[in-house]
């Protein structure tokens, strides 16, 4: 699934951006790590409620992040689902 795939490229890369470990990120997100480790790997997809737990101990708003996932699928040469707008 290429959303999938560009949540865990996403969540890899702001993670190294702040210097943070698979497990400080679970300890701030409150999940567990191998969930972390499972979105990384693009093998689970995350819920609502993983996301906007992420995006706060990433420091960003949900929105935030769903609009970086939103320009790496664009990237990607993936077109994003108009109606995801209304």
């Amino acid at each position: 699934m290429p959303i999938k795939n560009s949540f865990a490229r996403v969540l890899k890369q702001k993670r190294k951006i702040l210097n943070l470990s698979q497990e400080v990120l679970a300890e701030k997100s409150g999940l567990s790590m191998r969930s972390i480790s499972l979105f990384e790997c693009a093998k689970q997809e995350p819920l609502l409620f993983s996301i906007c737990y992420i995006a706060k101990a990433l420091e960003i708003s949900a929105t935030e992040l769903m609009y970086v996932i939103e320009k790496d699928l664009q990237n990607q040469g993936l077109v994003v689902n108009e109606s995801m707008h209304d």
